[in-house]
């Protein structure tokens, strides 16, 4: 999500280096044996992809295992999936001609940028290695529908990614297996020439409300998208500058999760499909959402 400007205001006062620090070496991602069979990749064929609840790592191309500054996410990509997050949030830009995921305009390289192209052949690798898993992107992005699209043929992913239908439910997730369609790629900047894969995120999507600088206004209601559509994104992070380990630590806890989760369904009438982490392996976002796919691995 945009805080550009909050950034900007930190480099400008020249405290770039006065973040939190960064964690190195290998990150550690894991669940216990107890709920390793509910992750995502082994749930069984006959679950519809909307009926999971998808960990989400907000930013995901921002973690402090690439040397990314003022990070979102501890963990790199593959970090992530292999714990079993499988979904994440990337924003793409364009830098020196090409395609990159970095978190902000020209100047926001200095914190960290990726070519989108090296990202997209790791993915291909991991999703080859793991037929069982099923992958959901959603972009922020700040380039044409069709030269994102063509970045994804370029890698050889576009023969991956799920088509959806009009008027058509989503499909079981052995569907997908079965198939190969087991990525999922929403964008929010979808365009004329875009193939049928690339899918408008806001028309299928509804999410929360995601500024929020204290978690007393995290907000159980309706922003982007139509309240309709069939998958609602739960942002449940913290920013009051930048992303913070030590407030994501506290509103990652378990009791703090499945209050909200509560109050989600309560409030908004709605069960989560996304819920969208800062830090995803701080706290309990990992049993959190093996508890709340529980049910559906019976």
């Amino acid at each position: 999500m945009n805080r550009f400007g909050a950034v900007w205001a930190v480099l400008a006062c020249g405290i770039l280096a006065g973040g939190e620090p960064a964690t190195s070496g290998k990150v550690a991602l894991s669940v216990s044996d107890r709920t390793a069979a509910v992750r995502p990749d082994r749930l069984p064929d006959a679950v519809h992809y909307d009926s999971v609840m998808w960990l989400c790592a907000h930013n995901a191309m921002s973690n402090s295992e690439d040397g990314w500054k003022f990070p979102n996410q501890q963990g790199k990509m593959e970090t992530l999936l292999d714990a079993g997050v499988h979904a994440l949030m990337w924003d793409v830009w364009m830098q020196d001609g090409k395609i990159v995921l970095r978190h902000g305009p020209e100047w926001a390289a200095l914190l960290g940028s990726r070519p989108l192209q090296d990202a997209l052949a790791e993915l291909k690798a991991w999703l080859e290695e793991h037929p069982q898993a099923v992958v959901t992107l959603i972009f922020e992005s700040y380039v044409e529908a069709v030269q994102l699209a063509a970045a994804f043929d370029r890698a050889g992913l576009s023969g991956m990614c799920y088509e959806w239908q009009e008027g058509k439910p989503w499909p079981a997730l052995g569907d997908m297996r079965r198939s190969g369609k087991r990525l999922v790629v929403m964008t929010d900047r979808p365009g004329d020439g875009a193939p049928a894969w690339l899918l408008p995120v806001w028309k299928h999507c509804v999410e929360t409300p995601w500024q929020a600088s204290t978690a007393a206004e995290l907000k159980n209601t309706f922003n982007r998208g139509d309240r309709k559509n069939d998958l609602l994104i739960v942002n449940h992070f913290v920013t009051p500058l930048t992303a913070s380990r030590s407030i994501s630590e506290q509103v990652n806890a378990l009791n703090v999760l499945k209050a909200r989760e509560a109050a989600v369904r309560r409030e908004m009438g709605r069960t989560p499909n996304f819920w969208v982490l800062d830090f995803v392996e701080l706290g309990d976002g990992l049993r959190f959402a093996t508890e709340m796919n529980r049910m559906l691995a019976r």
